[in-house]
């Protein structure tokens, strides 16, 4: 059977424009040979489609879309689709065949609970997984590495596997980048103990906040690259698919080396063009002081829209030296530019952009990235409302895109290139001489916090950890005050810092614990006097049992799989791209999981 993807952008919730698209992408597929059209997830509702208030005439408009597409497509499509159930998302396929609309989970499920009423069920039944058959084929569509983990634990029952994938672009999770860094993702692996042909289809564009790379391709059962779509662009993918090959391909494809760096430039350029695109915004206003973090927003604001469409307030800058850097900036990208008065604060300079903002309807961008919003206190609260498009990128990475983007072309000033500072930690001068290793340590301590979920004695009792670490864990702890009025920012990682759990309000918070067993001695002891008021004295083997429970969970709540990987998974259930923080295969976190696969 051949099958086509159809990587292509949209706008969530622009049914009529959405559906010509795809009618065309159908028509080229058809035209191509393909039997089978796969759309990837997020096409036509988005990540999390709508408010529960809005759900019946989301879904109503939703399906009218389905059905008018079905009677005009000329072949088979299988189109994701998500809805909100309890405040969550949940995703099916609608799968468009004969001109019929097929919701594939929803179909399953319901003949899954005709059969529990007449006595028929069976636990070993998977009638209920999202699964069809077709030209002989058995397909089933995932949508989490979740569902793909128990796809590969089922063994070689389907012939085609799709990956719908609902995961944004995390620069520090390679699987979720897809083809881009395939051979660092865990999919090869997922071929080869599914037995199965591999179709992992990539949303492109940007859906809320969250970036998506497209990067789909397919796999063969054996591991080899059989089709790929390019990062970041709209493509038609084809590939025939042939169950009963054994290997190797006659042209398999080699997969592409991953370039981190640029594959995260690209992702921030692709984000802030599409988020204006989605919103219906050309233009985007900044303040351009000569700082570093200016400077990149800048120059990316310019890649993305053009520098026709970009308008800055050069001032506030704190030296004459980048005062005149950030003029020569303005003049090298040709965007719209206006001067302050030398001396100019930078709350004049706020001041000036939020009027040229009122005036023009343009987005104000904000100059913040991750390492500023964690620990610098922010100069007030004239940047709410805005985009900060490197929100959610560490400093360190900063410096180095900056970098990246001089090699491309060198537009930033090198007064400019040289305007960062290290947050301000009691002793880091003491332990580390450059400012560069400085900034590289506070942003590794970060990173184990906010995206890695571990705790305060696991960091600060590393080799790399002692004080200084406790120091940054505090300095992140009393600095959320000043995140309250936190712009917007594109997420680019597993866990940006706005979704990084802390509650207001909240006295206690974690410490340093010199014998971390003697908690769990008296929480064990705690639970036998608990034991004990139930019946009569706990027996040795009971005891046993519990210091054994005691052990297991104080091991998990350790390595962060207490609560389901790199700790608890979206805990406040608002998440509107249906973010969880995705692990690779069985592994909780960079340094191994606890069990195997057994």
């Amino acid at each position: 059977m051949n099958i086509a993807i159809a990587q292509m952008q949209s706008v969530a919730g622009a049914f009529d424009e959405t559906r010509t698209r795809m009618l065309s992408f159908a028509q080229r597929a058809k035209d191509e040979g393909a039997g089978l059209v796969l759309f990837p997830a997020h096409v036509l509702t988005g990540g999390c489609a709508v408010d529960e208030a809005d759900q019946e005439g989301f879904v109503a408009d939703l399906i009218q879309t389905l059905q008018s597409f079905a009677e005009e497509v000329p072949v088979a499509c299988a189109i994701p689709i998500a809805g909100t159930v309890g405040g969550m998302p949940l995703f099916d396929v609608a799968l468009v065949r004969d001109g019929a609309v097929h919701p594939l989970r929803m179909e399953a499920e319901f003949e899954s609970f005709k059969r529990g009423l007449f006595g028929a069920s069976d636990e070993d039944d998977d009638s209920a997984a999202v699964s069809f058959e077709m030209d002989g084929m058995r397909i089933a569509v995932a949508f989490t590495f979740g569902e793909l983990d128990a796809l590969c634990s089922a063994g070689h029952v389907y012939d085609l596997v799709v990956y719908a994938s609902t995961y944004g672009f995390c620069h520090d999770n390679p699987s979720t980048q897809l083809a881009a860094a395939l051979t660092e993702s865990r999919f090869i692996f997922d071929a080869e103990r599914m037995g199965a042909w591999l179709a992992a289809v990539g949303p492109l564009g940007v859906y809320d906040t969250q970036v998506f790379p497209g990067s789909s391709f397919v796999l063969a059962p054996w591991g080899e690259l059989a089709a790929e779509a390019p990062s970041f662009e709209e493509a038609l993918v084809s590939c025939t698919i042939d169950p009963a090959a054994e290997g190797p391909l006659p042209r398999p494809l080699a997969p592409d080396v991953p370039d981190r760096l640029l594959t995260l430039m690209s992702a921030l350029i692709e984000g802030l063009s599409g988020f204006c695109r989605a919103e219906g915004i050309r233009d985007a206003a900044l303040v351009m002081d000569g700082s570093l973090v200016s400077s990149l927003v800048a120059t990316l604001a310019c890649d993305a829209l053009g520098p026709m469409n970009v308008h800055a307030i050069v001032g506030g800058a704190a030296t004459p030296e980048l005062h005149a850097a950030a003029l020569e900036l303005a003049t090298r990208l040709h965007l719209d530019a206006t001067e302050l008065p030398a001396g100019s604060s930078p709350d004049d300079a706020e001041v000036a952009r939020a009027r040229l903002v009122r005036t023009s309807g343009a987005l104000p961008l904000i100059n913040l990235d991750k390492t500023g919003a964690a620990l610098e206190m922010r100069m007030g609260v004239l940047e709410a409302g805005g985009l900060a498009p490197i929100g959610d990128v560490y400093r360190s990475d900063v410096v180095a895109l900056a970098r990246l983007r001089n090699t491309i072309s060198p537009v930033i000033p090198t007064a400019s290139m040289r305007a960062w500072k290290v947050p301000p930690v009691e002793g880091m001068n003491a332990r580390y001489i450059t400012a560069a290793s400085q900034l590289e340590f506070v942003d590794y301590v970060l990173s184990g916090r906010i995206e890695w979920g571990r705790s305060y004695t696991q960091i600060v009792e590393e080799d790399r950890g002692g004080e200084l670490a406790e120091r940054i864990l505090e300095l992140l702890r009393i600095r959320r005050t000043s995140r309250l009025a936190a712009p917007r920012v594109l997420i680019v990682s597993s866990q940006s810092l706005m979704e990084f759990p802390q509650p207001y309000g909240m006295r206690w918070h974690d410490r340093v614990r010199e014998d971390g067993g003697q908690d769990w001695e008296q929480l064990g002891s705690y639970l036998q006097s608990l034991a004990g008021q139930h019946g009569p004295q706990t027996s040795a083997a009971m005891q046993r049992e519990l210091r054994d429970s005691l052990s297991y969970l104080r091991d998990l709540a350790m390595s962060g799989e207490l609560f389901g990987g790199l700790g608890l998974q979206n805990p406040s259930g608002k998440d509107p791209s249906h973010r969880q923080r995705p692990g690779d295969g069985g592994d909780a976190w960079p340094f191994g999981g606890l069990f195997s696969d057994n």
